[in-house]
C-alpha cells in the first residue's frame, strides 16, 4: 500500500508527466496544499484508491491532462477547495467511485471539458458550492449515479454543454440554489431519473437549449420555485414522466419554446403557481397524460402558442385560476379528454384562436367561471361531446367567431348563465345534439349573427312553421336577437328552456 501526505506542501507536474498511484493507494493533501498537473499530463488511482485535498487546497490540471479514478475510489475536496479542469482535459470516475465537494468548494471545467461518472457513482456538492462547466463541456453520470447540490450552491453548463443523467439517476438541488444551461446547451435524464429542484431554487435554460427526461422520469420543484426556458429551448418529458411545481413555483418558457409531454405523463402546478409561455410556443400532452393547474394558478400562452392534449387526456384549473391564449394561439384537446375549470377560473383565447375538443371530450366551467373567445376564434366540439358552464358562468365569443358542437353533443348552461355571440357569430348545433339553458339564463346573438339547428329530437316538438315562429320569438324574449340576426330552425329541432 501507498501513503503520500502533505501540509502545507505543493505537488507539481510539468507537462507531459505522469502520476500513478496502485490500487489501495492513498493520496493526501494536507490544508493550503497545492497539487498541479501541467499540459499534457496523467493523475491516474487505480481502484480502490482515495485522493483527499484538506481545506482550503487547490487541485488544477492544465489543457489536455487527464485525472482518472478506477472503481470504488474516492475524491473529497475539504471546504473552501478548488478542483479545476482546464481545457480538453478529462476527469473520470469508475463505478462505484466518489467525488465529494465540501462547503463553499468549487469544480470548475474549462471549454472542451469532459466529467464522467460510471454507474452507482455519487457526485455530492455541500452548501455554498459551485459546480461550472465552460462551454463545450460535458457532464455525465451513469445509471444509478447521483448528482447532490446543497442549499445556496450553484451547477452551472456554459453554451454547447451537455448534463447527461442515465437511467435510475437522481438529480437534487437544495433549497436556493441554482442550475444554468447556457444557449445550445443539453440536459438529459434518462428512464427511471429524478430532478428536483429544492424550495427557492432556480433552474434556467438560455436559448436553444434543450431539456429532456426519459421515461418514466420525474422532475419536481419545491415550493416556490423557478424554471425559465430561454427563446427556442425545449423541455421535453418521455412518457411516463411526471414534472412538479410545488406552490408559489414558475415554469416560463420565452418564445419560441417547446414543452412536450410524451405518454402518458403527468404535469402538476401547486398553488399559486405560473405556467407561461411565450409566443410563439408550444405545450403538447400526449394521450393518457395529465395537465393540472392548483387553486390560483395561472397557465399563460403567448402568441401564436399552441396547447395539445392527445387522447384522454385531462387538463384541470383548480378555483381561482386562470388559463389564457395570445391570439393566433391553439388549445386542442384529443378524443375523450377533459377539460375542467374549476369555480371563479377563466378562460380566455385572445382574437384568431381556436379551441377544439375531439370527439367524446368534455369542457366543464365550474360555477362564476368565463370562458372569452376573441374576435375572430373558433370552438368546436366533436361529436359525442359536451360543453357544461355551471351557474352564473359566462361563454363569450367575439365577432365572426364560430361555436360548433358536433352530433349526439351536449351545451348547457346553469342557472343565471350567459352565452353571448358577438356580430356575425355562428352557432352551430350537429345532428341529434341539444342546447340547453338553466332557468334566469340568457342566449344573446349579436348583429348579422347566425343560430343554426339541424337537430332530430323524437318528440317533433316542432313540426309547423306556426311553432317555430313563436319558438322564434320566445327566443326574442329570453335574450334579444340583434337587428338582422338569422335563426334557422329545421323541421323536427327543439331548442329546450329548462
Amino acid at each position: 500500500n501507498k501513503h503520500i501526505t502533505t501540509s502545507l506542501s505543493t505537488l507539481t507536474l510539468g507537462g507531459l508527466s505522469t502520476l500513478t498511484l496502485g490500487g489501495l493507494s492513498t493520496l493526501t493533501l494536507g490544508g493550503l496544499s497545492t497539487l498541479t498537473l501541467g499540459g499534457l499530463s496523467t493523475l491516474t488511482l487505480g481502484g480502490p484508491s482515495t485522493l483527499t485535498l484538506g481545506g482550503p487546497s487547490t487541485l488544477t490540471l492544465g489543457g489536455l491532462s487527464t485525472l482518472t479514478l478506477e472503481g470504488l475510489s474516492t475524491l473529497t475536496l475539504g471546504g473552501l477547495s478548488t478542483l479545476t479542469l482546464g481545457g480538453l482535459s478529462n476527469l473520470t470516475l469508475g463505478g462505484l467511485s466518489t467525488l465529494t465537494l465540501g462547503g463553499l468548494s468549487t469544480l470548475t471545467l474549462g471549454g472542451l471539458c469532459t466529467l464522467t461518472l460510471g454507474g452507482l457513482n455519487t457526485l455530492t456538492l455541500g452548501g455554498l458550492s459551485t459546480l461550472t462547466l465552460g462551454g463545450l463541456s460535458t457532464l455525465t453520470l451513469g445509471g444509478l449515479s447521483n448528482l447532490t447540490l446543497g442549499g445556496l450552491s450553484t451547477l452551472t453548463l456554459g453554451g454547447l454543454s451537455t448534463l447527461t443523467l442515465g437511467g435510475l439517476s437522481t438529480l437534487t438541488l437544495g433549497g436556493l440554489s441554482n442550475l444554468t444551461l447556457g444557449g445550445l446547451s443539453t440536459l438529459t435524464l434518462g428512464g427511471l431519473s429524478t430532478l428536483t429542484l429544492g424550495g427557492l431554487s432556480t433552474l434556467t435554460l438560455g436559448g436553444l437549449s434543450n431539456l429532456t427526461l426519459g421515461g418514466p422520469s420525474t422532475l419536481t420543484l419545491r415550493r416556490p420555485s423557478n424554471l425559465t426556458l430561454g427563446g427556442l429551448s425545449n423541455l421535453t418529458l418521455g412518457g411516463p414522466s411526471t414534472l412538479t411545481l410545488g406552490g408559489l413555483s414558475n415554469l416560463t418558457l420565452g418564445g419560441p419554446s417547446t414543452l412536450t409531454l410524451r405518454r402518458p405523463s403527468n404535469l402538476t402546478l401547486g398553488g399559486l403557481s405560473n405556467l407561461t409561455l411565450g409566443g410563439p410556443s408550444t405545450l403538447t400532452l400526449g394521450g393518457l397524460s395529465t395537465l393540472t393547474l392548483g387553486g390560483l394558478s395561472t397557465l399563460t400562452l403567448g402568441r401564436p402558442s399552441t396547447l395539445t392534449l392527445g387522447g384522454l387526456s385531462t387538463l384541470t384549473l383548480g378555483g381561482l385560476s386562470t388559463l389564457t391564449l395570445g391570439g393566433l394561439s391553439t388549445l386542442t384537446l384529443g378524443g375523450l379528454s377533459t377539460l375542467t375549470l374549476g369555480r371563479l377560473s377563466t378562460l380566455t383565447l385572445g382574437g384568431l384562436s381556436t379551441l377544439t375538443l375531439g370527439r367524446l371530450s368534455t369542457l366543464t366551467l365550474g360555477g362564476l367561471s368565463t370562458l372569452t373567445l376573441g374576435r375572430p376564434s373558433t370552438l368546436t366540439l366533436g361529436g359525442l361531446s359536451t360543453l357544461t358552464l355551471g351557474g352564473l358562468s359566462t361563454l363569450t365569443l367575439g365577432g365572426l367567431s364560430t361555436l360548433t358542437l358536433g352530433g349526439l353533443s351536449t351545451l348547457t348552461l346553469g342557472r343565471l348563465s350567459t352565452l353571448t355571440l358577438g356580430g356575425l357569430s355562428t352557432l352551430t348545433l350537429g345532428r341529434l345534439s341539444t342546447l340547453t339553458l338553466g332557468g334566469l339564463s340568457t342566449l344573446t346573438l349579436g348583429s348579422l349573427s347566425t343560430v343554426t339547428l339541424s337537430v332530430k329530437q323524437l318528440s317533433r316538438l316542432l313540426t309547423s312553421n306556426y311553432l317555430g315562429n313563436q319558438f322564434i320569438t320566445a327566443i326574442r324574449h329570453l335574450g334579444g336577437l340583434g337587428s338582422m340576426a338569422n335563426m334557422t330552425v329545421s323541421r323536427h329541432s327543439a331548442l329546450h328552456r329548462v
